[in-house]
């Protein structure tokens, strides 16, 4: 087998921060929609398993690495051994709220689901893979579908956006991404935020993006992290509105930051917009401009 994946970026259109709950996490309610920009994982096999990756950083401690504890997890599902090579070519920044490591996760756990079929006859159950997704991140269950999903829960719980004909939603419009040198713990993020100033709002996230009404985006959808975060680090604030000021019909953190996403009206007007934030600005800002995926 040798298997050529790409593990796309997420952003969050809307995020609200509910509640905490006993377990010590957050009740959360947002969109999750993928975006085009993505790392690339290689998957060949071998006699034995090997992992490498492009960032000299995620090698410091390969076991730690989702993609390994992904093969480790399916491994121990059948019951057999999975010797893969794999290689991960990071083109995603992490820390950045776009959920890369998850994607990576979510992409090399499918491959562990064939790799199984081959070596060892044994199918995993989308249900079981799901599971398995679910004890390695709350972010990971999202990037095992497609479509644009809802997450409730802490994020696990997942249901396709649909629009009030009931067919599939998803945004269809340029997309335009900064991510400034800033890294944010989820963690960090959370402390920042008090959940019970949020039990009450207009309409959930999922029910205002099917819309595709960018004056009520602007007026309507929130993502909760972003006073506390915008007070830590005023930069991350300035790139969306200089986001704003370059004609983004709506602009938000996403996740827990530090990356700040635009949406725009045309491919052009998007363009135009990164090469500007391009121009000028600290070359560790990171700009991507693309299309929903």
């Amino acid at each position: 087998m040798k298997l050529k994946s790409f593990a796309y970026a997420k952003i969050n259109l809307g995020l609200r921060i509910l509640r905490k709950r006993p377990d010590g996490f957050h009740d959360i309610d947002t969109v999750f929609q993928r975006v085009s920009w993505a790392d690339a994982i290689t998957f060949e096999s071998a006699d034995q398993h090997d992992f490498s990756c492009s960032d000299p950083f995620l090698m410091e401690d390969p076991e730690a690495n989702l993609v390994v504890r992904a093969v480790r997890a399916v491994e121990e599902a059948v019951g057999g051994k999975l010797p893969l090579r794999i290689h991960l070519d990071k083109r995603l920044p992490f820390g950045a709220g776009l959920g890369g490591g998850s994607s990576d996760c979510a992409a090399t756990l499918l491959a562990c689901r064939d790799e199984a079929v081959r070596l060892h006859g044994v199918r995993l159950p989308d249900e079981l893979l799901e599971s398995i997704a679910r004890r390695l991140g709350s972010d990971v269950p999202f990037f095992l579908r497609s479509g644009a999903q809802r997450g409730t829960g802490t994020g696990t719980t997942l249901d396709r956006v649909l629009r009030t004909d009931g067919e599939p939603w998803q945004l269809a419009m340029p997309v335009v991404l900064v991510v400034p040198d800033i890294h944010i713990s989820s963690g960090t993020a959370y402390r920042g935020v008090d959940p019970r100033s949020y039990e009450e709002y207009e309409l959930p996230p999922h029910a205002i993006v099917v819309t595709d009404d960018m004056a009520r985006y602007r007026r309507s959808l929130v993502n909760d992290f972003e006073p506390s975060v915008f007070a830590a680090f005023p930069q991350i604030e300035r790139i969306k509105l200089m986001l704003l000021d370059h004609g983004a019909r709506y602009a938000s953190l996403s996740g827990s930051g530090s990356a700040v996403f635009g949406i725009f009206g045309s491919a052009d007007t998007a363009s135009e917009c990164a090469e500007e934030m391009r121009r000028g600005n600290p070359q560790s800002w990171r700009t991507w401009v693309g299309m929903p995926a």
